[in-house]
C-alpha cells in the first residue's frame, strides 16, 4: 500500500528545493494513489514551475473540485482563485476567468474566517478595469491578510496595489507599498515561491515605470542576497539572469531594456525568442507583448512594413498604441498619431506615470502637425510627472520635450534643455535617446556654433552606427550634409549592421548555413535566418553569395566596426 503522506512530503520538499521534476514525479504517484485536493494541488504547482502552464491550470481545476467534495472550502477558494488568475494570464480576461472568480467567491463564502476571500479579492482587482475599485479591492485583501496572518497574501496585495498607484498618479504611496512587500519578501516572512516571483515582477514593472528608483535598487540587491529567486514561467523566453540587470527578467522586458540602452542586436534576439515562445505555446504574453517592442525596433531600423505586420494581430493591446503612432509618424501621418496618443493618454488620470511614454511621443506628433502651443502644454504635463517621480530619466524626458518645443523659436533655450536631456539619458545608460538628444542639440547650436554642431552630430551619427539605428543614421547624415560635411557611403553601409549582424556576416562568408550559424552563436535557426534577411535588406544585397563577397571586400571596415563596439 502506497504511503500517500510520504509522497506528499517528498513532493513538498522537492518544491522547496526547486527540483520540480522530482516534485512532479512524487505528486503523480500521490495522485495515482489518492487523487485528493492536496496531491492535485502539489502536482499543479510542480507543473507550473516546469512551464506546463495549461496542464497546471487543468490539474488545479480538478483540485478545486476535490477540495469542494472534501468540504475544504478554503482550499477550494484558493484553487479557484489560482485558476482564475492563471487563465487570465494565459488567455486574457474573458468568460473562463470570470467563471472561476465566481466559483472562488462562492467557495470563500462557505469557508471559515480565513484568508481565502483575500485571494479572491486579488483576482478581482487584477481583472477590474476600474482603477478606484481595484485599489479598494487590494485594500480589502490586505485587511483580510492581516486579520488572518497570511504574509504571502499581504505581500502580493501590497506589491500589486503599489504598482497600480504608481502607474496612476501616486508614486510615493506606490513606493511605500512596494517597500512593505519587499521587506516581507527579503525577511522570509512571505514564503511561497510564486508569491516572491510575482512580487519581483511587480517590483521590476514599477522600476521601469519610475525610470529607476534608489529605494527599488536597494531592495533588489537585498532580495538577491537573501532569497534564491526563481521566476519560472514568469521569465519567458529570451530571459537573462535576474542578477544581470534590474529589469531583464523576461523576454519582453529584457528586449525592452536592450532597446532603450541601444543594444539593438541583443534586443532583437530576446524579442524574437519571446515571440517564438508565445507562438509555440499558443498563450498570450504575461506582460508587454514582445511584438509591440519588436515593432518599435523595426521602426528604428527603417523596416516599416515588418513593423506594420507585427502590429496587425496586437493592435488592440494598450502597448501597441505607441508603436502604431510611431509608424504613423514614419509614414508622415501626424494626425493619426495625435489621435491615437491623445485618446490613450486621455483614458488615464491627468498625472498618471503610465501616460509618460504616450506624452513624450505626443509632443513629436503635435510638432509634426504644427500645433506648437499644444506641444508646449504637453511638455508641461511631462515636467509635472517628472517632478513627482523625481526620476532622473523622467527629468531627461522633460528636458527633451521642453527643448523640442522651443527649438525653432528660441534655439539658445532649447540648447540648454537638450544638453540637459543628453546628459540625463547618458547617465541613465539610455544610449538611443541620448544620441537623439545629441543630434537635436546639434541642430539647436547650428547657427551659433557650427563647430560644436558638426562635432555633436558626428558623435550622434557614430552612436547610431554602433546601434544599427538606420532611420537615425539617415537623419544625422542629412543634417551633416546640410552643414557641408561629407558623410561617405562605404562606412555608412557597414555602420547599418549591428554587432551581431556583423558576426553573422562573417560566418556566412565562411560558408556556414543558418543551422550552423545558430549553433555557433547559441541562437535559434529562426533568429539566424532573421539576421541574414536583415543583412540582405540593410545592404541591398540579393543572396548569401553577395553577402560573402561584401564581407571579403569590406573586411577591414567590418572588423574595425566590431572592435569599436
Amino acid at each position: 500500500m502506497t504511503d500517500t503522506s510520504a509522497l506528499l512530503a517528498r513532493g513538498a520538499e522537492c518544491l522547496t528545493l526547486g527540483d520540480y521534476a522530482a516534485a512532479r514525479d512524487a505528486f503523480v504517484q500521490a495522485v495515482t494513489a489518492a487523487p485528493d485536493g492536496a496531491s492535485l494541488d502539489g502536482l499543479a504547482e510542480a507543473l507550473w514551475w516546469l512551464g506546463d502552464e495549461e496542464e497546471a491550470a487543468e490539474v488545479r481545476s480538478r483540485s478545486y473540485a476535490a477540495h469542494a467534495r472534501e468540504h475544504d472550502y478554503e482550499s477550494a477558494a484558493r484553487a479557484a482563485a489560482w485558476v482564475a488568475r492563471e487563465k487570465r494570464a494565459q488567455n486574457g480576461e474573458g468568460s473562463v476567468s470570470r467563471g472561476w472568480r465566481v466559483r472562488a467567491r462562492e467557495a470563500a463564502a462557505r469557508a471559515p474566517r480565513t484568508s481565502a476571500l483575500g485571494w479572491v479579492l486579488v483576482a478581482d482587482a487584477e481583472s477590474s478595469p476600474d482603477v478606484v475599485r481595484a485599489a479598494a479591492e487590494y485594500d480589502d485583501a490586505i485587511a483580510v491578510a492581516r486579520a488572518s496572518d497570511d504574509a504571502d497574501l499581504e505581500c502580493l496585495a501590497l506589491a500589486r496595489r503599489g504598482l497600480l498607484v504608481i502607474g496612476q498618479a501616486d508614486p510615493d504611496q506606490g513606493i511605500r507599498d512596494l517597500d512593505g512587500a519587499m521587506a516581507a519578501a527579503v525577511s522570509g516572512e512571505a514564503r511561497d515561491r510564486r508569491t516572491l516571483a510575482e512580487v519581483y515582477c511587480a517590483f521590476m514593472d514599477a522600476s521601469e515605470l519610475l525610470g529607476g528608483n534608489e529605494s527599488l535598487t536597494q531592495w533588489s540587491a537585498d532580495l538577491m542576497r537573501t532569497q534564491q529567486l526563481d521566476l519560472g514561467p514568469l521569465a519567458g523566453a529570451g530571459a537573462v539572469s535576474t542578477q544581470a540587470t534590474l529589469s531583464a527578467f523576461c523576454g519582453s522586458c529584457c528586449g525592452g531594456v536592450f532597446l532603450a540602452i541601444g543594444r539593438l542586436d541583443e534586443a532583437e534576439d530576446a524579442l524574437l525568442a519571446s515571440i517564438a515562445d508565445l507562438e509555440r505555446s499558443g498563450l498570450r504574453s504575461r506582460c508587454v507583448h514582445p511584438g509591440a517592442l519588436l515593432a518599435d525596433l523595426r521602426i528604428v531600423q527603417g523596416r516599416l512594413s515588418e513593423a506594420a505586420a507585427l502590429l496587425v494581430s496586437i493592435a488592440d493591446l494598450p502597448e501597441a498604441v505607441r508603436p502604431l503612432a510611431a509608424l504613423d509618424l514614419a509614414n508622415a501621418d501626424a494626425s493619426s498619431a495625435v489621435s491615437r496618443l491623445s485618446e490613450a493618454a486621455g483614458q488615464l488620470p491627468g498625472g498618471a506615470v503610465a501616460s509618460l511614454p504616450l506624452l513624450t511621443m505626443l509632443v513629436d506628433a503635435l510638432l509634426a502637425q504644427g500645433h506648437v502651443e499644444a506641444a508646449v502644454l504637453t511638455a508641461v504635463r511631462i515636467a509635472g510627472i517628472a517632478a513627482r517621480t523625481r526620476s532622473p530619466r523622467h527629468a531627461a524626458q522633460a528636458h527633451l520635450a521642453a527643448g523640442r518645443t522651443t527649438l525653432r523659436a528660441d534655439p539658445a533655450s532649447a540648447a540648454a534643455e537638450l544638453r540637459a536631456a543628453m546628459i540625463g539619458f547618458s547617465e541613465a545608460s539610455m544610449a538611443l535617446p541620448a544620441a537623439r538628444a545629441r543630434l537635436l542639440y546639434a541642430r539647436a547650436v547650428a547657427q551659433s556654433d557650427r563647430g560644436s554642431a558638426v562635432a555633436e552630430a558626428r558623435a550622434a551619427r557614430a552612436a547610431f552606427h554602433r546601434m544599427g539605428a538606420t532611420v537615425d543614421i539617415d537623419e544625422a547624415s542629412a543634417f551633416l550634409r546640410g552643414m557641408g560635411v561629407p558623410t561617405g557611403p562605404g562606412a555608412r553601409d557597414v555602420g547599418l549592421l549591428s554587432s551581431r549582424e556583423k558576426e553573422v556576416m562573417r560566418l556566412v562568408a565562411e560558408g556556414l548555413s543558418n543551422p550552423e550559424i545558430a549553433q555557433r552563436l547559441f541562437i535559434s535557426r529562426k533568429t539566424a535566418g532573421h539576421h541574414v534577411s536583415s543583412i540582405l535588406q540593410k545592404l541591398g544585397l540579393r543572396s548569401r553569395t553577395e553577402v560573402a563577397a561584401f564581407a571579403v571586400v569590406n573586411a577591414s571596415q567590418v572588423e574595425a566596426g566590431s572592435e569599436q563596439e
